[in-house]
Parts: structure tokens; C-alpha cells; sequence
């Protein structure tokens, strides 16, 4: 049967009235609540969860940076190879790198009361001579952020940290990650974020 003028123009609208409700969402065509970049941030509704580092821009830092100088031994080194984004985290492996300071700048600013979130997290942890120690750290400008001592030998484990800071911080400041441990282990930074 061949679909009168009548039925074709029926079902063409239906078709684009149904193509039209998808493109627009629940709450209409000016819906901004899932207007998000690649990181997850809408800046156009204010107080949203936002990145404040980004995975592939850590840097190793000088010696003279380390926010933890006493913790560092003649022996202490850090071959650039096994400290390198992977898979949008950035990854420490403490076998090429066992003593490792990294930094970036923060992409957004930070006040007093502001809520954070770290999550990072590391493999099993051992060492050829047990027992040892690791140690991670994160500071913020001056500030200790976070920090962690694993008694090795430790199973693998993931931290999300929520932070509620007491101090103000610019954009463009200074993130720090002091880590060190014995034996060949992998630590992975995922994010460290504002929260709503």
C-alpha cells in the first residue's frame, strides 16, 4: 500500500517532533546543566566540580622544590621513564623512579572552605627488603594537602581523599607530590578536583 500525502506529512512530523525532543533533553533546548568540557567542568552554573590539575602536566621539579628535603638520601634518583601519563592518570613507578617531586599549576583558584577531592591510588606494594616504607604527599602551595605513610609489604588500594581547606590559593599555584618507597611499585595520580 502506498502512504497517502496525508499520512507522509503525519509521520514526517512525528519523526521530526521525536528527532527534536532527543537533541534538546529533559529540560528543553536551553538546558546548560550538561554543558561540560573534557574534564567534566560547566562553568556556566557557578559552584561545580572542577579540575585543578590535569593528568599529563606534571613535571619533575628540582631538588631544591621537594616540600620533604630531609626524606632524600644520596641514593635517591628518578629516571624520567617511570614517571609518565598513562590512560589519564599520571603514573610513578617506583622501580625507575623511587624518589620522585612532581608540580603543575592549578588551573583554578581555591578559598577557605572550599571542598576538594583527591583520588590516587597504587598497586600491591613490596619490596626486596621487607619490611619498608612508602610515603606520598600533596601540598598546595606551602600548604600540606594530604598525606600517607604505607608500611610495605601492602595490598593494592584506592584513596579518594575529601578535603574541606582552611586557606585560599590563586590560580597558577603550585601543586606538589612528594613521593618515595622501596621497591618497584606503581602510584597513580588521578585527579585532584573542586567540589560543588
Amino acid at each position: 500500500m502506498v502512504p497517502t500525502p496525508r499520512a507522509f506529512k503525519s509521520t514526517l512530523l512525528l519523526l521530526v517532533t521525536v528527532f527534536a525532543l532527543g537533541c534538546t533533553g529533559a529540560n528543553g533546548p536551553n538546558d546548560k546543566a550538561n554543558d561540560t568540557d573534557q574534564w567534566g567542568n560547566n562553568p556556566d552554573t557557578g559552584r561545580i566540580p572542577l579540575s585543578l590539575i590535569e593528568f599529563d602536566r606534571w613535571t619533575l621539579l628540582e631538588p631544591e622544590r621537594d616540600p620533604s628535603p630531609e626524606h632524600r638520601s644520596p641514593e635517591s634518583s628518578c629516571d624520567p621513564g617511570g614517571a609518565i601519563p598513562e590512560e589519564g592518570v599520571f603514573e610513578v613507578n617506583t622501580n625507575d623512579c623511587g624518589y620522585a617531586v612532581l608540580g603543575q599549576p592549578t588551573m583554578h583558584s581555591i578559598a577557605a572552605g572550599d571542598s576538594l577531592e583527591l583520588l590516587m591510588y597504587h598497586s600491591a606494594l613490596s619490596a626486596i627488603d621487607e619490611p619498608a616504607e612508602g610515603h606520598f604527599s600533596l601540598w598546595i602551595g606551602d600548604t600540606l594537602f594530604w598525606e600517607l605513610n604505607v608500611d610495605i609489604p601492602a595490598a593494592a588500594e584506592i584513596y579518594f581523599v575529601p578535603v574541606t581547606v582552611d586557606f585560599d590559593a590563586d590560580e597558577g599555584t603550585e601543586v606538589r607530590v612528594h613521593l618515595h618507597n622501596h621497591g618497584g611499585n606503581s602510584w597513580r595520580i588521578a585527579h585532584l578536583k573542586r567540589l560543588p
